[in-house]
This record gives C-alpha cells, structure tokens and sequence, in this order.
C-alpha cells in the first residue's frame, strides 16, 4: 500500500475516532434517538433521488438499515446519553469484531480458531474491567447499551457478508432511508414529539449543530466513502487493521476537546481490548497466507 493510501486510512480511522467527540457534543442538546433520527435523516435525503438503490432485495435492505444504523447508534447514543464517555465509548464498540466471528460460526459456519478465541476472551476481559469502574464516565447500564450497539454492528456485518458485491455509498444512502423512519417513531413515542419537531430549536447551540454536521456528512458520507474507496482496492485483511486506530483517536478527541481524564485503568483496558483485537486479525492473515500456500502448491 503506497504511504499516501496509507495517510487516507490513517485519515478516514481518525474520523470516526474524533465522531464520537461530536456525538457526546450533539447529545447535550438533542435526545439519543431523535439524533439518530437526524443522522440517517440528512444521510439519505436528498441522495436517495440521484443514487440508484443497490441491487438487493428490499427485506434484505431494511435488515441492514435497522440492524447496523437503526440498532446501533440508538444503543450507542443512548449508552453515550447515560454517562459513557467518548473514547471509552470508542473502545467498547470495538467488540463488534468478535460478535461478528460468533455469528458468523452459526450463520455461515465458520469456525473460529482457538487464536480468536483467547483473542475474544482477552477483549471481552477489557470491557468487564470499563465495567467494574463505575464513575461519572461509566454507567453500568450505558455500557450495556454499547455491548447491544456492538451486537447490533455485527448482525448488519453478516446480513451485509449475506449480499454480496453492492455499491457501498449506496448501501449506507438507501440504508439510512430505512433506519429514520423506524428512528422517527421510535423517537415520537419515546422522547416526544416536541423534540422530533424541534419545537424549542432556539435552545439548541451552535456546537450542537456543527456536530451534527460532522456525524453526518464528515463522518457518514466521507468517512464511508474513502472506507470503501479503500476496499476496492486492497483485500480487507489488509484495510480492517487500521480500525485498530479508532479507540486511539477517539481517546485522544476525549482528552483534548472534551478534557477526560485519561487514566490507568483506562490504558490497561484499552490495551486489552486492542490485543485480542491484533491477535483476530493476526489470525486472519496467518490463515490467509496458508491458504494462498496451499492453492500455489496445487497449481
């Protein structure tokens, strides 16, 4: 990969990490589902009148739109409202990797090697250790919240394995105009419809706005774009390890923007969770490379 592709997914991985300094930012003024609802609101309209729908079936469309942007930023909102900060919100979401291996075991059945599985089990003792600090920035049911974000992440990653080669942009277009409307109820029922409607804008700040200018349209449209841009031209093994770098920048948008502390019990969590996360891809490229051995040494 060439040092300037490099700097693109070093680029795009920054992103997403800053993201959810701007969520924790929007989520001062706006209700977690209501600003779900605005996300994939303004993530599909108007490109959905100038970007064809990707060729998949629509009950196949609308389980990914549910799962992976309805699902999972109502639950990472929520968690993110409840008291869980960024960057530690940044790193717990990251368990999607190993929701993802284990429904993949049932769904496709793959199975997983015993080296993914100390990987999980190493990951997972990361995120019970965020759970037996309960503070300000640790609320035992916002991490709950992530854990079910996660969970939610990875059942769009298999329904997304499930259809095949598709347009990406136009995956996440037609995908947000399935997740706002479910998003839109959801909020109408649960926050009120004075929210959803906006009936007190007024209160709302200008740094409110700002980021949720950056969820949308930085981190959606651009970050997803230069993510698929990315993976059209090198195998996943070789992209998804750069996702490794999310938790740092989002740790580091935390500490800087919105002046969390980040300590040690932080650093030996986070430590953990990217070790079982190295040793998941480590065992993906390892059992890649055997395979290209095995396929050159029967042609």
């Amino acid at each position: 990969m060439p040092f300037k592709h490099i700097l693109i997914a070093i680029l795009t991985v920054a992103v997403w990490g800053f993201n959810f300094v701007s969520i924790k930012l929007a989520l001062h003024d706006i209700p977690p589902i209501t600003l779900g609802f605005l996300r994939f609101f303004f993530t599909a309209l108007p490109f959905v009148f100038f970007i064809p729908r990707p060729k998949v079936k629509w009950i196949a469309l609308a389980g990914y739109g549910i799962t992976i942007f309805a699902l999972q930023f109502g639950f990472l909102f929520t968690g993110m409202r409840l008291g869980m900060s960024a960057g530690l919100s940044s790193m717990v979401l990251q368990v999607q990797v190993f929701f993802t291996i284990g429904l993949a075991s049932i769904v496709f059945k793959e199975r997983p090697g015993p080296l993914k599985i100390i990987g999980a089990v190493v990951a997972f003792a990361g995120v019970a250790m965020i759970g037996l600090h309960t503070s300000k920035e640790v609320n035992i049911l916002g991490l709950l919240m992530l854990i079910l974000g996660a969970f939610s992440w990875a059942s769009g990653n298999i329904i997304s394995k499930s259809l095949g080669p598709v347009n990406s942009f136009a995956l996440v277009v037609w995908g947000g105009l399935v997740a706002f409307p479910f998003l839109g109820i959801l909020a109408y029922f649960a926050e009120g419809a004075d929210q959803l409607l906006f009936t007190n804008i007024s209160a709302i700040s200008s740094s409110t706005w700002w980021a949720l200018v950056y969820i949308v349209y930085i981190s959606t449209h651009v970050g997803f774009s230069l993510w698929s841009w990315l993976l059209e031209r090198y195998s996943a093994s070789n992209v998804a390890p750069f996702t490794l770098l999310v938790p740092v920048f989002g740790f580091l948008g935390s500490a800087i923007i919105l002046k969390e502390e980040i300590t040690d019990w932080k650093i030996h969590a986070g430590l953990l969770v990217i070790t079982g996360l190295c040793m998941n891809i480590y065992d993906i490229r390892r059992r890649s490379i055997a395979a290209k051995k095995i396929e050159l040494s029967r042609s």
